[in-house]
């Protein structure tokens, strides 16, 4: 420490003093310590840590180190209290150190770097993927999720598990391009500071190949046949087993839609085809067939088949549909036309009522019908994935049942083309109190959203002007951060029309600058403010401007609360400081200081109760007489030092000028000074402490000096 002539400034560095700056830390003796902070859990998913700490307002944290402790902006949510932690690297493990202003005893969190050996890989053939790189003793969910959505699915590693995973992948494929899937090993959430859980891994990019078109498929009513242009695959839908071939006998492959003495109670029935997947394709689109069966018990009324996947135009995809006829053919099925539900822009995808129908078919032409897997539907509810759709255009989409599939019975719905015109920045000179975030580009949208850069769960935000104000930003501010904006989807409820999440945009949160290097000079009793800072005043709930070099004195919650006087000492209370905004930036970070409580002045007399006993003698040396005046220091010791200084009648006392002589144990101290005569003054004090990093203990003022004590006559 830098020292300033013989008086030093010993004040208390910010990093042992303070709260909320990369120099900052708490003023509390080691000895004070308490139990530490409990971890209640660590999120990874959203990067915080919630924390709880016996009567404790505000936390800190440091490195490995311990020499420098940040105060942490926190939220409190359901009894706890959460802070950010997305600035920690996920590429190496990460000490953590945490403490609070009651709970004073540091707790170690380790927080473990992202697992980089996970591995996926995908069959084009079969359609399933394997896992390789599994850490032993791994116990939570492999995720994925489809690019252009956020939203992560839960999957294990079993045949069971692996053949639904199958199912829903092939809901994702299309005609259009390829899709890219993201795997990942999910997060095990920390319990602990010793059961910190572990990271989601690396994420692992595979790409489903885009679909080849239909198959050309021409259908015969007069002899129940339908013939394949080329090689291909084809089986009753719902059976496991394909049967490969160009031509397909309707009443052999389905014959539960034909009636018959064996069969007097016929169903309607599907037929799937498909050209196989290789090594290096996937399959192509499948084609369906419906074979409409006659009533129950009629057995004038033939089977009449249909394609479903092609309604007649262009050849390019599927071959002309037979004309049907279905006379006075009564269907048993009650279906109607499907309904749409939801369209989701969030997860890009509509949801289907299938009222009765059995299969939902998607058109962008309303001549090539594709079927719509049922990517996570539930009950009588099917979705349709709409991330293939060209997104910078407005698209049309034609919905139909397989039942209900006449073109008065189609649904229409209309996917508006994305906004790409948002754009975001941060406020940096915005107060903490209310963070604020520029967003222009808007449209109609009236929220925006956010998320942390590392994160993937976004933070919806009502905004109504360009200016939004988002408190949770100044959580980000200790240590800065980048996040990603965007103006929020419009669902719609029905097939009316919604908007698309806009274009995402990175933004950086600066973090605050360094709260100002604040020391306490015990001997002079100031601190070394300046005009560019300024303090919090409690009482008026106000930032104040700071004087230069201000008397510990001039701080109005430090003279009422830590002053003390004659005979009672003073209570401890802590002061926030910062540097003030400017033009161009905010205020700093805030530093506290704890002031401890001035104790009341020691009491000098003749008396052995007194804290400085008094006395003198006359001694005959060389046969001249002389007074002997003593100080019996009862109290002082290493840790609570006493201070006295002895001064004439015409001296005048300053107690921040005086010549003070320390003592540093309990000792009897002879007054030598020819200044020790019959009317002198002594003064006596309990000296200021000077901090200690090591030991992080705190600056103390010294005590109330006694002025009361005059050198009596012999």
């Amino acid at each position: 420490m830098k020292r300033y002539g013989k008086y030093i400034i010993v004040a208390v560095m910010v990093a042992v003093l303070c709260i909320t700056s990369i120099t900052s830390g708490i003023n509390v003796n080691a000895e004070d310590a308490t139990k530490p902070v409990e971890i209640i859990s660590i999120d990874y998913d959203n990067m915080t840590i919630s924390l709880r700490g016996e009567d404790d307002t505000e936390f800190y944290i440091s490195d490995s180190r311990q020499k420098v402790w940040e105060k942490v902006h926190t939220t409190g949510k359901n009894g706890s209290m959460v802070m950010d932690i997305s600035w920690i690297s996920d590429v190496r493990s990460y000490d953590l150190y945490i403490k609070g202003n009651s709970s004073t005893k540091p707790v170690k969190v380790t927080i473990p770097s992202v697992y980089t050996g996970f591995q996926v890989t995908y069959d084009n053939i079969s359609g399933t993927v394997a896992y390789n790189g599994v850490p032993s003793g791994f116990d939570g969910n492999i995720q994925w999720r489809v690019k252009g959505s956020y939203v992560w699915h839960d999957t294990l590693d079993n045949t069971q598990a692996r053949a639904a995973l199958a199912e829903s992948l092939s809901c994702y494929t299309n005609t259009e391009h390829a899709t890219t899937v993201y795997f990942r090993l999910g997060q095990n959430i920390g319990r602990s500071d010793i059961l910190t859980g572990s990271r989601q891994s690396n994420e692992v990019t595979i790409i489903l190949p885009k679909k080849e078109a239909i198959p050309v498929v021409e259908v015969d009513n007069h002899s129940m046949s339908a013939t394949i242009q080329g090689q291909a695959s084809y089986r009753l839908k719902g059976q496991e087993r394909w049967e490969h071939g160009s031509s397909i006998d309707l009443k052999k492959t389905a014959p539960k839609a034909f009636y018959s003495n064996d069969n007097p109670l016929p169903v309607d029935q599907l037929i799937e085809i498909r050209k196989d997947a290789t090594k290096t394709e996937g399959a192509s689109a499948s084609a369906f067939i419906r074979l409409n069966a006659p009533a129950p018990g009629d057995a004038n009324t033939n089977t009449v088949a249909e394609n479903l996947s092609y309604t007649g135009g262009s050849r390019a995809r599927a071959a002309v549909k037979t004309s049907i006829s279905f006379g006075n053919r009564m269907k048993v099925s009650t279906a109607t036309a499907i309904s749409v539900l939801e369209t989701n822009y969030d997860n890009n995808q509509i949801r289907l009522g299938m009222n009765g129908n059995e299969m939902a078919f998607y058109s962008t032409d309303m001549v090539n019908w594709y079927a719509i897997g049922n990517a996570g539907g539930t009950g009588n509810n099917v979705y349709m994935d709409t991330s293939w759709l060209n997104d910078s255009i407005d698209n049309t989409i034609y919905i139909k049942g397989d039942a209900a599939s006449e073109p008065d019975k189609y649904q229409t719905v209309v996917i508006p083309k994305r906004n790409t015109a948002v754009k975001a920045v941060f406020d940096k000179s915005s107060p903490p109190e209310s963070p604020k975030l520029t967003v222009t580009g808007k449209g109609s949208a009236v929220q925006i959203e956010w998320r942390k850069k590392n994160t993937q769960e976004w933070n919806k935000v009502a905004a109504t002007s360009d200016d939004v104000f988002i408190p949770e930003l100044e959580e980000l501010r200790t240590k800065g951060a980048r996040i990603v904006v965007r103006a929020s989807a419009v669902n719609a409820s029905d097939a009316g029309a919604g908007i698309l999440p806009s274009n995402e945009c990175t933004v950086l949160v600066p973090k605050r600058p360094a709260a100002p290097v604040l020391r306490i000079n015990p001997s002079a009793f100031t601190v070394n403010t300046s005009t560019a800072m300024e303090y919090y005043d409690t009482t008026t709930s106000k930032w104040n401007e700071c004087k230069k070099s201000m008397s510990v004195w001039d701080i109005p919650a430090v003279k009422k609360i830590t002053q003390a006087t004659k005979d009672t000492p003073g209570a401890d209370t802590s002061v926030m400081f910062r540097k003030k905004a400017t033009g161009t930036n905010g205020c700093s970070q805030p530093v506290t200081i704890l002031f401890k409580g001035q104790k009341a002045a020691p009491v000098i007399g003749f008396l052995e109760t007194c804290d400085v006993v008094y006395s003198y003698e006359t001694r005959t040396v060389g046969g001249l007489k002389n007074m002997y005046h003593t100080l019996k220091f009862k109290k002082a010791t290493s840790k609570q030092q006493y201070q006295y200084v002895v001064l004439s009648k015409s001296d005048t006392f300053d107690e921040t000028k005086a010549n003070w002589k320390t003592v540093k144990s309990a000792t009897t101290v002879t007054l030598k000074s020819k200044k020790a005569v019959t009317g002198s003054k002594i003064y006596v004090r309990v000296k200021g402490v000077s901090p200690d990093r090591n030991k992080n203990t705190a600056a103390e003022l010294p005590s109330v000096t006694n002025t009361t004590f005059e050198i009596p006559a012999p």
